[in-house]
């Protein structure tokens, strides 16, 4: 297909177009006429749809190409060359409503590709003196089929792109003449399209690289490097999902903030690398006690806080609390620890219009509440916005 400037090796090396993309223009099953099309507004070029109306400007200015040039430098060869221009304006003209048919994508690929070059390569050899303005159509034709479809489909369309090519110059008057010149063209016909698709295949890899490069810095920013768990600028990313834009929540939701009971003494005794992997069974025993929606956060040290968007009930809240007691538990028999090892939980239930710092401190003050009646419990609390009361124990 004519010149395409997308790249999609993901969505279409397996023979998959992008599709026509048409629901804004056309309605499935109803036939809607080429000048309707072409009229609306132009579809992206990487789209069927947006390769069919690029496929028509070409045509037109092939047609015009044909007969300014020819009606100039030669009218008599002028008759020959405006039926095989006008035939490719006509291909172009269906082709904007083809892409609406109900046939096999793949098959429309390869069939849109078959009659550009040889329509194209008709019109090269009917053109006489003006055919040399057109040698650029066979390589627009197939660097666009590779650019869509991948270097192997573009191989292939060069591949057809020379042949015709060499058939052309070979049977034309005009290019006879000069054998290494027919070559040339032919080689170019097959050569550029095939660098421009192994271009275009380099810079898409170093865009995917790059990219993931980008989301694994982005990862880490937002993530505690020992747990795997949210770091505090994840838990704000997190929260800011379902808060104003003033930065203050939505509606009332849960915040539970832990801190472990015993882990001072494991480090002491055991060594920090022994704390820091009860660190990590303990952070992937509160992530399977959660729900995937759930955002964890390791603050830092061994206190964790968890949000729940999703809760504002008491009891809810504190059956969740008692479960994240039962996963440090099994935390603690997993990694075979001889000393104790328990959580204290500030339950607290944050009500709209509160803002994460706020919540985070009340959630802190009653952690430290539950470990003064004697730790490994929890303590609920609730955490009205300043503007109505302070935040109040229950």
């Amino acid at each position: 297909m004519p010149a395409g400037t997308h790249n999609p090796w993901s969505a279409t090396t397996h023979g998959r177009s992008p599709g026509p993309q048409p629901s804004s223009t056309v309605a499935s099953g109803a036939w809607v006429s080429p000048v309707t099309l072409v009229s609306a507004t132009a579809q992206p070029i990487e789209t069927e749809l947006g390769q069919a109306q690029f496929r028509l400007r070409i045509a037109a200015l092939i047609v015009l190409l044909s007969t300014v040039v020819l009606g100039w430098r030669q009218p008599d060869a002028l008759a020959r060359a405006i039926p095989p221009s006008l035939a490719y304006l006509a291909f172009a003209w269906v082709w904007v409503h083809a892409v609406t048919w109900p046939v096999s994508a793949r098959a429309r690929q390869w069939l849109a590709l078959v009659l550009d070059h040889l329509l194209v390569g008709w019109c090269l050899w009917q053109g006489g003196v003006g055919q040399g303005l057109l040698i650029w159509a066979p390589m627009v034709v197939s660097i666009g089929h590779g650019l869509r479809f991948g270097a192997n489909r573009g191989l292939m369309a060069a591949a057809l792109g020379g042949l015709v090519m060499l058939v052309v110059t070979q049977q034309s008057p005009h290019w006879a003449q000069s054998g290494d010149l027919r070559v040339g063209l032919a080689l170019a016909a097959i050569i550029a399209p095939v660098y421009a698709a192994r271009l275009a295949q380099r810079i898409e890899r170093a865009r995917v690289s790059a990219h993931e490069l980008a989301q694994t810095y982005a990862h880490r920013a937002a993530h505690d490097p020992l747990t795997g768990l949210l770091n505090r600028h994840g838990l704000e990313d997190a929260f800011r999902a379902c808060s104003t834009p003033e930065g203050r929540s939505q509606r009332d939701m849960g915040l539970l903030y832990l801190d472990l009971d015993g882990f001072k003494r494991v480090n002491d005794e055991m060594g920090h690398e022994v704390g820091d992997q009860v660190l990590q069974t303990v952070g992937e025993h509160l992530r399977l006690a959660l729900r995937a929606s759930d955002p964890i956060c390791r603050l830092g040290g061994d206190e964790f806080v968890v949000l729940m968007p999703m809760a504002a009930e008491r009891n809810t809240l504190e059956l969740i609390a008692h479960k994240l007691s039962q996963a440090v538990a099994q935390a603690r028999l997993e990694c075979g620890l001889s000393l104790p090892l328990g959580v204290s939980i500030g339950v607290c239930l944050v009500r709209a219009d509160v803002a994460l710092a706020d919540a985070v401190r009340r959630g802190d003050q009653l952690m430290y509440a539950a470990k003064r009646r004697g730790k490994q419990q929890h303590q609920f609390g609730v955490c009205q916005p300043r503007t109505v009361s302070h935040c109040q124990a229950a």
